[in-house]
């Protein structure tokens, strides 16, 4: 692959035969990464400034980091089974991060008996409905339930200090109180990333 005429075979059929969730197809073909450049089907370099698709900040396939993965990625499952806390004592192993917030929901609600899920952060029908993201558009009426609270966005927010910093705890106040006005009292669980990835790569703040 390299031709002009090869790489507009390749969207024409991407366009005729791939879904689309959310985001458009980039009209580059990557076919490698190293560092902090990409290459494409035509050879050329880029330069890589949007971090991959989330966040490969320390460069794409940096060597010392494909060789810590490749070690421990057998025993990943075990670290984790070691961090989990009493009462809680089973792990349920998945795929991706829809499938965990799937499960998550559906276990809470077995659990608690209630309906409400409140949440910041996907993209299928049901975690889709609690994280409010774009996957949301054009889909119809989401699972009844789903409570929005305002992702910690310091950059961006409207709360601020009189010394125009981030005003976060007023931020949080005003999220409950939204939470407490749409709720009948059925909350089950609130879901939260400690760091937005697909989000912004937004960090919680301190406190």
């Amino acid at each position: 692959m390299g031709s002009l005429d090869t790489t507009q075979t390749f969207w024409s059929n991407a366009d005729k035969y791939l879904m689309i969730t959310g985001v458009p197809f980039s009209p580059v073909i990557i076919t490698m990464a190293r560092g902090t450049r990409l290459y494409d089907a035509d050879g050329n370099s880029i330069l890589d400034f949007t971090s991959s698709q989330m966040s490969s900040l320390l460069s794409h396939s940096h060597l010392e980091i494909v060789e810590v993965v490749c070690k421990y990625a057998a025993e990943l499952d075990h670290l984790l089974s070691n961090m989990i806390t009493p009462p809680l004592q089973k792990s349920f192993i998945l795929n991706t991060g829809p499938e965990s917030t799937e499960a998550a929901i559906k276990m809470a609600k077995c659990h608690t008996g209630n309906f409400e899920i409140v949440a910041f952060h996907g993209l299928t029908q049901g975690s889709g409905s609690a994280i409010y993201s774009a996957g949301r558009k054009r889909g119809g009426p989401c699972t009844p339930g789903q409570l929005v609270f305002p992702a910690p966005y310091a950059y961006r927010s409207p709360f601020r200090k009189a010394d125009g910093s981030y005003d976060w705890e007023t931020e949080m106040d005003y999220g409950w109180t939204m939470i407490d006005r749409q709720s009948v009292g059925s909350h089950a669980a609130f879901i939260m990333k400690p760091i937005l990835s697909t989000g912004g790569i937004l960090d919680l703040p301190m406190g």
